[in-house]
């Protein structure tokens, strides 16, 4: 592929076009773009790094670049979604035209996906030929990439800079690349590698096995309950490292060192308790957010992200109505940097950050030049500064592209319930397919985005539940969570875990160890199931899930290692 033109986009709607005429400069409107194209190692791809100048102050929404020599006659076979909850494969849900404001900043920040469009990669294949096309990096915009229309297999990137003002010195825009191989696995590894080598990816950090409270016990737990679930996890030792406590714990959103009355013990004594019985204590929070009725948002008004009205930007309603925080705010950046090195000095070693498409949804940020994408990496990098680098961070509810290189665990897919399909709510109008809890959804998002497990971090998969599933289901996820990679979390109340548990995830995680590696990993539907193979040091591995109602066919030197 190579470049052969540059869109720019205005503010007021306005489109200036040029084509490619063999420069690194090109005269764009108003704007200059500035562009350098190299080869990628051993000739299956290349790399695009731009630039746009502005020979006066204006602002524009996208910018565009504009690829073709791709296979030709391709078909997109994989769109990669914003988020991690966020639906993946061939294509894409679209939000409904009733969903609320708070919602579309869930599903997309507030900026709706154009038909066809990916967020950050691309994957086009046609017989033995495949080209993965995407961003390297999302810590300065985000992008989206597009079969470009009526250009044949031309590829459209689209830079989202709305927030940047580019003046007469060149701005960087991040890089754009693109990965040939055979099969759209080897193309989609070719590019997480050189993703990882961009940003430092932490793919290192030991595997992750705990135990978490929110599907237990949701909102409901206390010290009492605490102490309890310790004793009886004490016979654990020997498989879970992790004791994480899940939202509900806090005083409020946004008020992550305080705990609420019911919960009848302080933050320090919670967490000397978990120490105490031999385990890593973890924590969930939201660091992006604050609720209506918080100290910190009482307290600091003026740190809230604003909506177009000039009304804090809800992005969390069901939690009191907890508004964004903006991170391109110095302030705000150092109160998160603060609190979680507060966090740190408890003595938690494994945090979870969840909901963090909050710091990106559109709204009016109170310093000029910011983009989404740079206030949710400024956000993160406050979070990873206050937690040092020995303390595992794991990412929920994250745009993904902006994690690498601060994740050392990222969430992959939809989280998981014990109904293998969404339940209808007809009180929420969002998609109700790949992106909505369920059981299928955690597992389909897993296999779909194993080519990134330990090369961009360890992916997460959420809980691994054992008991109020169908076994059918049950043991689907372990299988998924061993063959596809990641954290195993369970999430049942300790005292309905039995022996038979024990020794299963005992299994489950002799099983994982031998396949906890970067994989190539092939995936297609056949009708009912979902068939996913990957590679395996002693030859493929195959997971052959049926999509109605789950259950799972393992084939491959593995297959006699249940794990039930």
């Amino acid at each position: 592929m190579e470049p052969v033109g540059v869109t720019v986009v205005g503010a007021d709607g306005l489109c200036h076009h040029t084509r490619w005429r063999d420069t690194p400069m090109l005269r764009c409107g108003p704007w200059t773009i500035l562009v350098q194209a190299t080869s990628a190692a051993g000739g299956q791809g290349g790399q695009v790094e731009w630039a746009v100048a502005a020979s006066e102050r204006r602002p524009a929404r996208r910018v565009v670049l504009h690829l073709e020599g791709g296979p030709g006659a391709a078909r997109v076979v994989h769109r990669e979604g914003w988020q991690s909850w966020s639906a993946t494969g061939a294509r894409l849900e679209r939000r409904p035209p009733t969903c609320p404001p708070w919602a579309a900043r869930s599903l997309d920040g507030g900026v709706a996906r154009p038909r066809g469009a990916a967020d950050a990669v691309a994957v086009l294949a046609r017989g033995n030929e495949a080209v993965a096309v995407g961003f390297l990096s999302a810590r300065r915009h985000f992008g989206q990439v597009a079969p470009a229309a009526g250009r044949g297999a031309a590829v459209a990137c689209t830079a989202l800079v709305t927030g940047l003002s580019p003046g007469p010195e060149p701005t960087p825009l991040d890089p754009v690349g693109w990965w040939a191989a055979a099969t759209p696995g080897r193309a989609l590894a070719a590019y997480a590698d050189a993703v990882a080598l961009r940003n430092r990816a932490r793919t290192g950090a030991p595997r992750v096995a705990g135990w978490c409270s929110w599907a237990a016990h949701g909102r409901e737990v206390t010290a009492p309950l605490l102490r309890d679930t310790l004793a009886r996890l004490s016979e654990w030792r020997d498989c879970l490292r992790v004791v994480q406590l899940d939202d509900g714990i806090q005083a409020a959103t946004g008020d992550w060192l305080a705990t609420r009355p019911e919960v009848g013990a302080p933050l320090p004594e919670l967490v000397d308790a978990i120490s105490r019985a031999g385990f890593v204590p973890g924590l969930w929070t939201a660091p992006f957010a604050a609720a209506r009725g918080s100290q910190l948002a009482r307290a600091h008004p003026s740190w809230l992200l604003r909506d177009r009205a000039g009304a804090p930007a809800v992005c969390m309603p069901w939690m009191d109505d907890a508004a964004a925080l903006d991170c391109s705010q110095p302030g705000v950046r150092e109160h998160i940097r603060e609190t979680f090195a507060r966090i740190r000095g408890l003595g938690v070693g494994y945090v979870k950050a969840d909901f963090c498409f909050a710091a990106a949804i559109s709204g009016g940020r109170r310093s000029p030049g910011w983009t989404a994408a740079a206030a949710l990496g400024a956000g993160l990098e406050a979070v990873r500064a206050g937690l040092g680098p020995a303390a595992h961070l794991v990412l929920c509810g994250c745009p993904w592209l902006t994690a690498v290189g601060v994740a050392d665990s990222f969430r992959v897919a939809a989280d998981v319930t014990r109904a293998w399909r969404p339940v209808p709510d007809p009180t929420v109008p969002l998609p109700r397919g790949g992106s909505a809890p369920a059981a299928a959804n955690a597992v389909l998002g897993s296999l779909r985005r194993a080519w990134m497990h330990r090369r961009l971090w360890l992916n997460d998969p959420d809980c691994v539940l054992r008991t109020g599933v169908a076994p059918a289901v049950r043991e689907t996820l372990s299988a998924v969570a061993a063959a596809a990679g990641g954290a195993v979390m369970l999430s049942d109340p300790a005292d309905r875990l039995g022996d038979r548990d024990h020794a299963a995830v005992l299994e489950l995680l002799r099983w994982q160890a031998g396949l906890d590696r970067p994989m190539t990993a092939e995936w297609h539907t056949d009708r009912h199931r979902v068939v996913f193979t990957r590679d395996s040091q002693e030859g493929p591995l195959t997971l052959a899930v049926d999509r109605r109602r789950g259950g799972v066919r393992v084939a491959g030197p593995t297959a006699a290692a249940g794990a039930g």
